[in-house]
Formats: C-alpha cells, structure tokens, sequence
C-alpha cells in the first residue's frame, strides 16, 4: 500500500466530501464492485485526511464567500434609487451608472428604431430586503399558535340563551326551525 494519494483516491475524497456516502462514492469512481475496505485504506494514509479536510474547508470557504455575494447584490438592489440612472432635470439615462447599482436593473427596453434606451425596470426592493432579513435570520414568518379551546366549554360559559345556540346550530346544519317542524306534524295529525 502506497502513502501516497492517487489521481482516483482524490477524486473519491472529492465525491465522500460531497455525498458523504462512501458506499456510492466508491461505486461512482473504482466501479460496482469496489469492497468497503477500500475506503479504510484510503482513509489510513498519512495525506488523505489532510487532504480530505482541505476539499471541506474550500467547499465551505466557496458557500460562504457565494453567500455574501448574495447578500451583496441584494444591498445593492435596496440601495439603488432612480436617480442613480436618470437625470431628474433632463429625464436621459445616465452614461456614468456605478457598477454596483447594475444589480437593481431588472430590464431594459430600447427603442428598435434609435436603439435608445426607452425604459428600465428595477427589482422589487421590498422583496430584496426581505430576502435579506430572511437570509441574516432576523425575519422569521413562522408563528407557532396553539390554542387549547372545547366548544361546550365556550357555550356553557356565554351568556348566549340555549334558544339562541339551537338556533344557530339548526341553521348551520340547514335543518328546518321548530315552527316548520310544527306545521307539518299539524297538517299529519289533521288527516288521521
């Protein structure tokens, strides 16, 4: 056994760090029939696990760095106002836009025939700073209500009359009122 890294041990410590499956890991690069043991062996050389440590810290290094791009360009977004583009005394495009402001351009519709610039649409800066505050963790929409209410409980303590709740409950289920109800048991008995 070498102590030495192969071209193939790195490249399965690049899938293992990704999937963190060895099983699949070994499939994926020395084939179907790979034995586990082989993940052993490679662990137990002297550079794997510094090897393996830097493909980790360089994959977090990569999500954080993509992350507070992220976070960049949406305060660019909430940053941009209209008069980073256009002359509010001549109403023309600005020639000298910031870069950074590029980010808060959603479109921009030109003219076909001059080729002017006719209209630009910004991102919604709402949205941006609620991805912002969502992604920073200081917005959180969820709300956790439980209630513990009983229905008789409510109705034995309301000062609602019981001909009041019988009612209602009747018309809910779309049941007749009393008086219907009594009509046509008077219209029964008068046959009989």
């Amino acid at each position: 056994m070498s102590n030495y890294l192969s071209d193939h041990d790195i490249q399965y410590l690049h899938s293992f760090a990704q999937t963190h499956d060895c099983r699949r890991s070994l499939t994926e690069v020395f084939g179907k029939w790979t034995p586990l043991k082989r993940h052993d062996e490679i662990m137990r050389k002297p550079l794997a696990m510094k090897k393996f440590k830097k493909i980790v810290d360089d994959a977090v290094q990569l999500m954080e760095s993509s992350s507070s791009a992220s976070l960049k360009r949406l305060m660019n977004i909430q940053s941009a106002n209209i008069s980073d583009f256009i002359d509010l005394q001549t109403g023309a495009i600005r020639d000298d836009i910031e870069p950074h402001y590029l980010d808060a351009i959603k479109a921009v519709k030109y003219d076909p025939e001059t080729g002017a610039v006719v209209q630009i649409t910004l991102n919604d800066k709402l949205k941006a700073i609620e991805t912002s505050l969502k992604f920073t963790g200081m917005l959180n929409k969820k709300i956790d209500v439980s209630v513990n209410l009983s229905i008789t409980e409510q109705i034995a303590s309301s000062t609602i009359g019981d001909g009041e709740v019988d009612d209602f409950i009747k018309n809910l289920l779309d049941k007749p009122k009393d008086k219907d109800v009594i009509d046509v048991q008077e219209v029964q008995n008068d046959h009989e």
